[in-house]
This record gives structure tokens, C-alpha cells and sequence, in this order.
């Protein structure tokens, strides 16, 4: 009797019921969940994947979209946030370090930017751009073929080319001079070098670890996808790099679309925002406890060079570089300039941008005319109408892939670092930025911005509004998943 029950049941039937019931319940404990701490449009652009393909849309959202870093992560957090007052005390109490005389528009954007990130402004340092990336790689050589006790690189992308076996080699000359060299990486950007370089440098003395490791027991619990952007170089604790560039091979695999990014080599006392930022990376990623070190032996000024850091990330409250850029937008009178490789604004970007074209700011975006990203190009693109509707004048670099993220506002302030201005960079990924506040730094990034304009043609309203339909709608419809991004 019971096995003609179980043969007359009709399985298929049940299997459907079950999965139908099984797509509601995720339906409505996502809706309860998805929103949590997150914007309305990026709630909203999750929910519609979910509900058109619950199943699907749940493995996807575990992988790519839970906003939080793991537990360990997490646990290390309110230990990383006394080492950050530790060390904004120490470089508060520090006799040598001059605290510079930003007017009164400077202060309140440097008290900002400390409320954000911890790091107050100093002076006393030398800067020196550098958009060729064969000069930056030649000076990085000589710094590290001169280094006496320590040399500190963190980096996206570490790749297995001649550049990073160039660079690899240095730092194994400088081990045998007696050099400590650590290098961390992120483990995604830089997984081919971790196969294959990584164990050539680790066994000639060099140090090497990944950021964010991929591993089946971490994916969910923090989104595979969150990954550290920083660029950093100290070298001996009073030299070294920010900025752009990753390193590669500027054609990066791609041989007619070379990369153009632009780094800053420093001096001075601003060294210490950076050794400090490398070493919270380090101990998050191993567990080494490097405070003990001559990290906050304050550095000699050495030029006239205001700067300030800014760390940005998960582990932080707010989006802070997404709240300093829009801040920055407000406090604009004249000009404002922009190159960035990916523009995926929010709301709130938006009409921070609105509002500045209202006011007459003149609103400059230069972004690369051809990217190495289809879905981020194609969402950025479905903003553009808006943009120029509002005033913002486009440029479309045409030389190559333009990788540079800088802003100037009014030739007065700068932005420039790691953060491209989109929502990955604003919510999800680890960056560094540096706010500049002399005329002489100033200075030199505006004209290497004009560099970039006369290398660039300017989008017409006009002409953005013949393209062909089905790019119309290929835009939109990046757009509608862009907060994902």
C-alpha cells in the first residue's frame, strides 16, 4: 500500500512546489535583509535580481554583495582604531613636525578629513609627480637599490612581467645588503605573480604575503570581490610612492591600449601616514605586530609640501573618500577638474555635481575614450546624457587607457591617489588617498590635468544623443545594475 502511495505521487509536481515555495521564502527574507545599512538604489537593484531569479540571485548576492569584511577582520578592528589614535597623537606630539597654516577653508576640510580617517595634516614635504611610468619604475630602482633598513610596498597588481621581476630582483640585491623587504599584494589582483614570482622572491629573503585571500571558508562571510586597491612604496621610512600605478607593463597585456596612471614620489614627514597605513595592512593580513618598530621616529622636514592622508574602506563607518569628493564639490567657487577611468556615481554625487553647475562651477570630467572593462564603461556611458544636460563639460582621452584619479578644486585643493569614482572604489574596496593643500603641488597637478585635455576631445551633448539605440540600451540596462558594481 505504502508503495503504491510513493508511485502514484507525482514527483515532479512536489519538486516544483517545493522550488516555487523555496523562491518565495528567499524573495522575502532578502527583502528583510538586502536593505540593511545599504542605499535604495543598490537595495533596489539587488532585490530585482533576487526576485527575477531567487536561486541564482542568492548565490550571486552571498558572493558579491554582503557589505561587511569577516569576522576575524572585524574582531582586529577596535585594536586597528587604537593604533590609529596612537599614532594620530605621536604624530600630533611630535616637536619636529610642523603643523601647517591651511587659512580658514583649509582647516575645516583638514579637520574633515581627519574626522574620516584619523590622519591630520602636515608639513614640511617634498612631492614630485610622475606620469611616465618608466621614470617612476627607473627612480623606484635607485630608491630601493639605496635603501639601508627597510623597504615597505603594498600594491592591486604585482604582475609576472619584467617590470615586476625588474622590481623583484632589486629588492633581492637589497635583502642581501641586510635590507628587510616586505611586499603585500592583493590576492586577486595579483594572483598570477602569487604562483609564480612570489616563491622566487620569498626564497631569495623577500617577504610576500596576499591581501584578502579567496578561501572556501571565508567567501560567506565578506564578498569575494572586496579587494585592496592601495598603492603603496616606503622606503627606510622616509621616502616613497602613492598614486596610480600598478606593477606591470604599462601595456598590460594590451599592446594598443597602454596604461597612463601617474605616482608621487615624497620625502618628509607624511612618510609616517603611509608607514603607519602599510603596517595596520600588514598586521590585518599576518598577524605581525610592527608598531615597536622606528615607525614613528618623526622624519626631517624637507620642503614646503601641505598633504594629508586619507584611508578609505569596509572597515570604516561612512564611504569616507565618496563623502570628502562630494564635500569637496560644495566648497568649489570656479573650477573643478576630474580624470578618473571609472565613473559609476551615486545620488549623491550626482547632485553634488548638480548643485556646483548650478552655481556656475565649471564641472571638467576626463575620462579614456576606449577601457579594458565592458560593464563599468557601458554603466558609466548611461550617465553621461545627465552630466552634460547638467553642464559638465566631457573630455574623452584618446591616448590609450588614461588610469590617473585626480581632482582639483578651484587650483587650490587636490584629491589624487588609488580611488576611482565609482561606487566599488567609494563602498567596497581599500584605498589610499592624498588631499593636497599647496599652491606648488597644486600646481603641478593642474597642469598635468591640461596635459590630459589636450590629449582629449570633448563629448557634445549633440553628439552623445545620435548613438544607435540598441547602445542606448545596453547603457541602461548597465545602469540598472550599476549600484552593484
Amino acid at each position: 500500500m505504502e508503495s503504491e502511495l510513493l508511485t502514484s505521487i507525482d514527483w515532479s509536481f512536489v519538486l516544483f512546489v517545493a522550488h516555487y515555495i523555496s523562491e518565495w521564502i528567499i524573495r522575502i527574507v532578502m527583502l528583510l535583509v538586502v536593505p540593511q545599512r545599504r542605499r535604495p538604489t543598490s537595495a533596489l537593484a539587488w532585490l530585482m535580481v533576487i526576485f527575477l531569479q531567487p536561486w541564482i540571485g542568492l548565490i550571486i548576492y552571498l558572493l558579491f554583495g554582503a557589505q561587511r569584511v569577516n569576522e576575524k577582520r572585524r574582531i582586529k578592528l577596535d585594536e586597528l582604531h587604537e593604533f590609529l589614535y596612537d599614532g594620530e597623537r605621536k604624530l600630533k606630539d611630535g616637536s619636529d613636525i610642523t603643523t601647517p597654516n591651511l587659512g580658514e577653508k583649509g582647516q575645516k576640510i583638514s579637520e574633515f578629513v581627519q574626522t574620516l580617517g584619523s590622519m591630520p595634516p602636515v608639513g614640511g614635504n617634498t612631492s614630485q609627480l610622475l606620469p611616465d611610468a618608466q621614470e617612476f619604475y627607473d627612480l623606484l630602482v635607485e630608491d630601493i637599490n639605496n635603501a639601508k633598513t627597510t623597504v615597505h610596498m603594498l600594491f592591486y597588481i604585482f604582475n609576472d612581467d619584467v617590470v615586476g621581476q625588474r622590481i623583484a630582483d632589486a629588492l633581492a640585491e637589497a635583502v642581501k645588503r641586510g635590507v628587510t623587504c616586505r611586499v603585500l599584494v592583493d590576492s586577486m589582483g595579483s594572483k598570477e605573480m602569487l604562483k609564480k614570482l612570489a616563491p622566487e622572491m620569498r626564497k631569495n629573503g623577500v617577504q610576500v604575503r596576499d591581501a584578502l585571500p579567496v578561501k572556501s571558508k571565508s567567501r560567506f562571510v565578506g564578498r569575494v570581490d572586496m579587494r585592496n586597491h592601495r598603492k603603496i612604496i616606503v622606503i627606510d621610512g622616509v621616502l616613497g610612492y602613492t598614486g596610480s600605478q600598478n606593477i606591470t607593463d604599462p601595456s598590460y597585456g594590451h599592446v594598443d591600449l597602454v596604461w597612463h596612471d601617474v605616482m608621487m614620489r615624497l620625502t618628509g614627514v607624511i612618510m609616517l601616514e603611509l608607514q603607519f597605513l602599510f603596517i595596520s595592512d600588514w598586521y590585518m593580513e599576518t598577524d605581525e605586530n610592527l608598531r615597536e618598530d622606528a615607525i614613528f621616529s618623526v622624519s626631517k622636514e624637507t620642503g614646503s609640501a601641505d598633504l594629508q592622508i586619507l584611508p578609505s574602506g569596509p572597515i570604516y563607518d561612512q564611504e569616507n573618500y565618496q563623502s570628502l569628493v562630494v564635500s569637496m564639490f560644495y566648497y568649489a567657487h570656479t573650477r573643478v577638474i576630474i580624470t578618473t577611468p571609472y565613473l559609476v556615481p551615486d545620488e549623491v554625487f550626482m547632485q553634488a555635481v548638480q548643485s556646483a553647475c548650478t552655481r556656475g562651477v565649471e564641472v571638467i570630467i576626463i575620462c579614456p575614450k576606449k577601457t579594458d572593462q565592458a560593464m563599468p564603461t557601458l554603466a558609466a556611458r548611461s550617465y553621461y546624457e545627465m552630466l552634460l544636460g547638467y553642464g559638465v563639460k566631457i573630455y574623452l582621452h584618446t591616448d590609450g587607457l588614461l588610469h590617473a584619479k585626480t581632482m582639483t578644486i578651484d587650483g587650490e585643493y587636490g584629491l589624487f591617489g588609488s580611488s576611482n569614482f565609482d561606487i566599488r572604489s567609494f563602498a567596497i574596496n581599500f584605498e589610499v588617498n592624498m588631499v593636497i593643500y599647496d599652491n606648488k603641488t597644486n600646481s603641478d597637478l593642474v597642469a598635468l590635468q591640461e596635459r590630459y585635455l589636450g590629449e582629449a576631445t570633448e563629448l557634445t551633448a549633440e553628439e552623445w544623443s545620435q548613438r544607435s539605440n540598441h547602445v542606448k540600451l545596453f547603457q541602461s540596462l548597465a545602469r540598472l545594475v550599476s549600484p552593484m558594481l
